[in-house]
């Protein structure tokens, strides 16, 4: 009977393994994650993830066949993992339609540049989220999914694609779901900024990439910086109509305690933001920077 390994910050793929009853003889977990708690209530073992060198000692050392990385926040040296047994498999469950989007934030991403979205099950590599394919899912797009749901969806969707993975006995595949030039993302600090130079497309964008609690998109005025919450372009013809003389990058008017109406771009549209005390009717929404 195979022996696994799991290690990750992420429930879906490991409440699968258990399902399916696999030989799971190790798990390890960071300190303080949602997996953790899910552990804790259902009274199980774990291990506590250590930091990297003692983590890639450990796994030397560890009797096991098959590891499974779901949210795993090393990059693993695989060739030096595999040099006393190659056939030793190590698998990874990715949120994003490999090859495109690898790296940290492929969600965010995934918002933040219209691309396609889903999740991948593939062998590991000595790259980062490089390797064979084995089994992908797509979650199909759609402006009345919010990114904490589509965050959600996606972890869920991961333990699907492990589990199809599983049920095809891990074998790769040929063809993958994304055609086009993929690209690599990992959320910095400087992407969530709201610049004048922005289209709208690209200010609805990135208000809805990073619309969770401890990212949001951000904007700068003479006072500090704020968070912006939710954006919502005003398309009703009347309204449009009323506002139609009001100057751009001009905040027209203010309620609902964080809602402001705002003429960007000789459009309307409505945001929701922090600090509302810092803006004013008749202020510029974005300044220089």
């Amino acid at each position: 009977m195979k022996r696994y390994i799991f290690v990750g910050n992420r429930f879906y793929v490991l409440e699968k393994m258990l399902e399916h009853k696999l030989n799971i003889v190790k798990i390890y977990i960071p300190a303080g994650s949602f997996v953790e708690t899910e552990l804790k209530k259902r009274q199980m073992t774990y291990t506590v993830l250590p930091e990297k060198r003692e983590f890639i000692e450990n796994l030397l050392a560890d009797d096991y066949d098959v590891l499974i990385s779901n949210g795993c926040p090393y990059i693993l040296p695989i060739s030096k993992l595999k040099e006393k047994n190659p056939r030793k498999k190590f698998i990874n469950i990715h949120p994003s339609l490999l090859p495109d989007l690898k790296g940290k934030s492929p969600i965010n991403g995934a918002v933040l540049f219209g691309r396609k979205h889903g999740v991948t099950c593939h062998y590991m590599d000595d790259t980062i989220d490089g390797g064979d394919l084995i089994a992908q899912i797509e979650i199909p797009m759609s402006d009345d999914i919010s990114l904490g749901l589509l965050y959600q969806i996606s972890f869920i969707s991961e333990g699907l694609v492990f589990e199809k993975a599983f049920k095809n006995k891990f074998h790769k595949i040929e063809n993958h779901i994304f055609t086009g030039k993929e690209i690599y993302y990992s959320r910095k600090k400087e992407d969530c900024y709201l610049e004048k130079e922005d289209s709208i497309e690209t200010i609805i964008r990135k208000i809805k990439a990073f619309s969770i609690y401890g990212q949001y998109a951000k904007v700068r005025c003479r006072e500090g910086e704020y968070d912006v919450f939710n954006i919502k372009r005003i398309e009703n013809k009347y309204v449009n109509k009323l506002f139609e003389k009001e100057k751009n990058n001009t905040i027209i008017l203010k309620y609902d305690n964080d809602k402001f109406l705002i003429k960007y771009l000789d459009a309307l549209i409505e945001v929701s933001i922090s600090k509302p005390y810092l803006l004013q009717v008749g202020q510029a929404w974005i300044e220089s920077t």
